[in-house]
């Protein structure tokens, strides 16, 4: 699981939990800073608690028009293996979702879709897999593009979402007095 405390999210999406700053920004504080209509105040979207994990309450929100989407931008490109998605009100959870990552944030590829299965512990993972869907993959990205396709005027929850990258697959030798014992069958 990524550390996400330089990270930042945005969506689509509008809740109650959304907060008006009570001074407008005068300069962009980054490259992904959306600039608000004339004589608009910011808006501190709530959306950012749902990578840290530790909001008291889920995030909900709805799109009115569009399918929702949460954008989230990891500042670097990280290699990704799996997302962990979980809603906490399972009535208001993502059913369908598409997944698509970007380097740039511009050009975007699909890298997985479906229908979001709650575990017992009420969590969805989703792990990315090759063209041939035997072998779990790594995907190389900065943005990650979270879609709930047809979902549009619904309340969407969401908790947390966990992004995970490779299990590190350390292998520890096992040696006998000293001496590897990798191949060796008997003296």
């Amino acid at each position: 699981l990524y550390a996400t405390d330089t990270w930042t999210a945005s969506t689509n999406m509008t809740s109650d939990q959304d907060s008006t700053l009570d001074e407008p920004s005068e300069e962009p504080s980054d490259d992904n800073y959306v600039c608000p209509g004339e004589g608009e105040a910011d808006l501190a979207v709530a959306i950012e608690s749902t990578l840290s994990g530790t909001a008291e309450q889920p995030y909900v929100g709805r799109s009115a028009e569009n399918d929702p989407y949460i954008l989230i931008d990891m500042k670097k490109v990280n290699a990704i293996s799996k997302i962990r998605y979980t809603p906490q009100d399972a009535s208001k959870q993502i059913r369908d979702y598409e997944i698509s990552v970007s380097s740039d944030g511009i050009a975007f590829e699909k890298i997985a879709q479906g229908t979001f299965e709650l575990d017992e512990n009420g969590n969805a993972e989703v792990f990315f897999y090759g063209n041939d869907e035997k072998w779990i993959v790594t995907e190389s990205a900065r943005f990650i593009k979270l879609t709930a396709p047809g979902q549009s005027g619904k309340d969407i929850a969401i908790q947390h979402l966990g992004v995970y990258g490779p299990s590190g697959d350390n292998v520890d030798m096992l040696s006998v007095d000293g001496i590897p014992v990798i191949g060796r069958l008997a003296e």
